[in-house]
C-alpha cells in the first residue's frame, strides 16, 4: 500500500538508531507514553520489536478481567473454581481449598503458556489468552494473585 493513502502510520526506528538513542527513547516511552517499533530496516520484511510503558501495559490490560465459577459437583461433593478465561480449574472439600488448587493450577500453567510461547503464538485458541496471562505475571505475590482471580 502507498504511504499516502496511510491513515495511522507507526514511527519505525531501526535497531542501530535505537541502541545510538536509547536513552532519549526509553524518556519519550516512559514519560511521553510514545509506542516505539523498532525494527532492522535493512531488512524487508523484518521482525520488530515494540517498546511501551509499563503504566501504558497496565492501562490496556485493564479491560481483561477474570470471572471465576464457583460450582458444587452433587456425585462427589467437591467445590470447583473455573477460571473459564483460560481453561484452568482447582477442585477441593472446601470452596478455600478449591481455591488453593486454583491458584496452584494457573502458577503452573502461566509458566507452561510463557515455556511454549512460539507454540502459543500460532494457535488462535492459546494466543487469546496471552493478555490474562501477562496480566497474571504482573502478579509479585499470592495475595496480589488472589486479588486478581477474585477469590
Amino acid at each position: 500500500m502507498d504511504k499516502e493513502n496511510l491513515i495511522f502510520q507507526d514511527t519505525v526506528i531501526g535497531f542501530r538508531e535505537l541502541r545510538n538513542n536509547i536513552s532519549e527513547v526509553f524518556d519519550n516511552v516512559i514519560y511521553n507514553f510514545d509506542i516505539v517499533k523498532s525494527t532492522n530496516k535493512k531488512k524487508r520484511h523484518s521482525d520488530s520489536a515494540v517498546i511501551l510503558a509499563a503504566k501504558l501495559l497496565e492501562g490496556i490490560l485493564y479491560a481483561y478481567t477474570f470471572k471465576p465459577v464457583v460450582q458444587r459437583d452433587t456425585q462427589t461433593g467437591l467445590q470447583k473454581i473455573t477460571l473459564n478465561e483460560i481453561d484452568v480449574s482447582g477442585s477441593g472439600e472446601t470452596k478455600e481449598d478449591a481455591a488453593a488448587s486454583l491458584l496452584e493450577a494457573v502458577q503452573r500453567s502461566t509458566v507452561e503458556y510463557f515455556s511454549n510461547i512460539d507454540l502459543n503464538m500460532r494457535l488462535d485458541e492459546q494466543k487469546t489468552k496471552l493478555p490474562y496471562y501477562m496480566k497474571i505475571r504482573q502478579c509479585e505475590t499470592l495475595r496480589d494473585l488472589e486479588d486478581l482471580l477474585l477469590l
